[in-house]
């Protein structure tokens, strides 16, 4: 029961920049609690579930830093690639759960970078 219908890929560039929106959704949500009742399903809903709330808290909080600009546009944009090729290609959710662990790493490590962090006071000691 881990099979999940997915889009086809036409040979039309515009119908398939269409879907790719649908298919990067797909790989934040899928599975969901109400998919499967099997334990499995379960543990990787509060995954997703978990993992959307921390990256909503951090967006919300996140005061960006322009020393790392470009390392973080550069993994923003390979994680959305990623998440589309996976997303696109991918059937079973089994493997949605196995190959966005790299992308989710880069994707934790580039909001890490874009936070802004106070220079703390230096205090000398005499």
């Amino acid at each position: 029961n881990s099979y999940y219908p997915i889009d086809e890929i036409s040979t039309n560039l515009s119908s398939t920049l269409l879907i790719i929106p649908k298919a990067i959704l797909t790989i934040f949500t899928k599975p969901f609690f109400v998919e499967n009742k099997s334990v499995f399903f379960i543990l990787c809903s509060i995954e997703n579930l978990c993992i959307l709330i921390c990256l909503l808290v951090i967006l919300f909080k996140l005061k960006f830093n322009n020393q790392n600009l470009n390392a973080f546009l550069f993994n923003i944009v390979f994680v959305a690639q990623l998440y589309a090729i996976i997303g696109l290609t991918c059937p079973v959710i089994g493997g949605l759960v196995r190959y966005k662990v790299p992308g989710l790493t880069l994707l934790l490590i580039s909001l890490v970078l874009a936070m802004y962090k106070k220079p703390a006071l230096s205090s000398k000691i005499d």
